[in-house]
């Protein structure tokens, strides 16, 4: 029968460059001893906060040497390159960071694009070391504090957002935590702001975030629903439809919200089918965002025939084969294309529409061209099964 597919929580992992990766121990470094410098010598950090001045100029000399900004990432080459973030004081540094970010005179006074870059750091630190910021009692509090404090400044959502996302890859313990506070109607909330349609960063951090939580328990997946979670792939799909990595996590958090009979139904309601089928016109030629927008199609076509029909109207079909003829040779998006056919397939009404779109010859293409997929050819075999002549 239909599938629902679930995607895992993610991390970032686009790789930086070879100058970045040889950087990381010296920000580390220099950043932490300058931290405690700052603390054992500044009026203002009497209590171990480092003086908004002082860490202002840490920042622009750690930009200025390594090519900081606001979308770099930094997960793939720190788990490539095994650094140990403890060698180079980064207990002390995180420390640090998370009391510059609990301070309340801080998040008044300071200048919100010192408190982004501080989030940044905070996100790549929690990357590189393998303990996580919720070590810290009051870590989560404090960046989730900044969020709503200064949740008019996108570099301080988009950073924010993305130490959250991050945090909450593989961190059962950070999600609940999460979830038992208004973190995910914040995140929501905050996509969906017209004034952020401008900011892809914080529509992808965002929705990042709100798909690492929905991928965990049903009470979870729920919890984001009632925060809004199909209302906001939909507006970060009609804010961005040309930013791929703002259509695929907006594609994640949709398969994800498919798990539930209520998330399909919102996501249908909201009329997320045809806005995928956009993104995927728009981004054609990009193999990931095709496979992401085809498995979120195939989850809202999966069980009901409500949603079959939604995604056959959308234009699903005719995406499904146009990325199977593009795409055909990547085996996930073999995958993806021959799920969503054979979801469709299992409502009547589709079935005259996949025998004349030209479905067949891209399904055998793909079975041919994946010949040890044999759950694939499986699907195809009974996709073809009662179309008319």
């Amino acid at each position: 029968g239909s599938v629902v597919a679930r995607f895992s929580v993610s991390v970032s992992a686009t790789p930086m460059s070879i100058k970045q990766a040889q950087a990381i121990p010296t920000l580390a470094d220099r950043t932490c001893e300058k931290l405690l410098e700052d603390g054992a010598s500044s009026a203002e950090s009497a209590q171990g906060v480092p003086s908004g001045k002082v860490l202002h100029k840490i920042i622009e000399d750690i930009s200025a040497d390594t090519g900081l900004d606001s979308d770099a990432d930094y997960s793939d080459s720190a788990q490539r390159l095994r650094l140990d973030i403890n060698s180079l004081h980064g207990a002390d540094l995180m420390q640090l960071l998370i009391r510059a970010l609990a301070s309340e005179a801080n998040l008044a006074h300071w200048d919100p694009d010192v408190i982004a870059m501080v989030l940044h750091l905070v996100s790549f630190v929690t990357v590189a070391s393998p303990s996580p910021v919720s070590a810290h009692a009051h870590g989560i509090a404090a960046i989730l504090r900044a969020l709503r404090t200064l949740r008019a400044h996108p570099g301080v959502l988009a950073s924010g957002f993305r130490a959250l996302y991050n945090l909450s890859y593989r961190r059962p313990s950070v999600r609940q935590a999460l979830l038992q506070g208004d973190a995910p109607a914040l995140f929501a909330r905050e996509i969906a702001a017209p004034h952020h349609r401008e900011y892809p960063s914080v529509l992808r951090f965002g929705l990042a975030a709100l798909g690492n939580l929905a991928a965990g328990e049903p009470i979870a997946l729920r919890s984001v629903l009632r925060a809004g979670g199909a209302v906001a792939v939909r507006r970060a799909l009609e804010y961005q439809p040309g930013r791929p990595h703002v259509v695929k996590e907006g594609c994640r958090l949709a398969c994800n919200l498919c798990l539930e009979e209520e998330g399909r139904r919102e996501l249908r309601e909201e009329g997320v089918a045809q806005l995928i089928v956009a993104a995927l016109r728009t981004n054609a030629d990009d193999c990931a965002v095709c496979t992401a927008g085809l498995l979120a199609l195939s989850n809202i076509a999966a069980l009901e025939n409500p949603g079959r029909l939604a995604v056959l109207h959308a234009g699903g079909l005719e995406a499904a084969v146009s990325a199977l003829r593009i795409h055909g040779t990547n085996e996930d998006l073999a995958e993806a294309g021959v799920q969503t056919i054979f979801n469709l397939h299992a409502a009547k009404a589709a079935r005259p529409a996949i025998r004349f779109s030209g479905a067949i010859p891209q399904m055998v293409a793909a079975i041919q061209h994946h010949p040890e997929a044999y759950a694939m050819a499986g699907k195809v075999t009974r996709a073809t099964q009662g179309l008319p002549k």
